[in-house]
């Protein structure tokens, strides 16, 4: 938690972990550094220039990265410019909607 003029606020970009996770969790998240996080992220923008898609289709093109970790990283991506949602809804293989996300304009690969 994170204190600005005096009110308390959740600082999600710097917390790599909750404070209820397990330890291993906690040890996982502090190992994650600005240099992964940038390989993560240049993955997506990647996997995003072949076109469109949601989370599920984005992990599948990276190979690396799971769905989960593709969705944690697009709130950022999308505050920075580099990617924003369609509007539209696609269906992930377990048959569930999920946002479609496209390159953005400031997106570059």
């Amino acid at each position: 938690m994170t204190t600005f003029q005096g009110q308390h606020f959740l600082d999600f970009d710097a917390a790599p972990a909750r404070r209820t996770d397990p330890p291993t969790s906690v040890a996982a998240g502090q190992a994650m550094t600005a240099a992964a996080v940038d390989e993560h992220e240049r993955l997506i923008l990647v996997a995003l220039a072949a076109g469109p898609a949601g989370k599920t289709e984005l992990a599948a093109r990276i190979g690396s990265m799971t769905d989960q970790q593709v969705i944690r990283r697009m709130k950022r991506l999308e505050r920075l410019g580099q990617v924003e949602r369609t509007g539209l809804e696609v269906m992930s293989a377990a048959r569930r909607g999920e946002t479609e996300w496209r390159v953005g304009g400031g997106g570059r690969v």
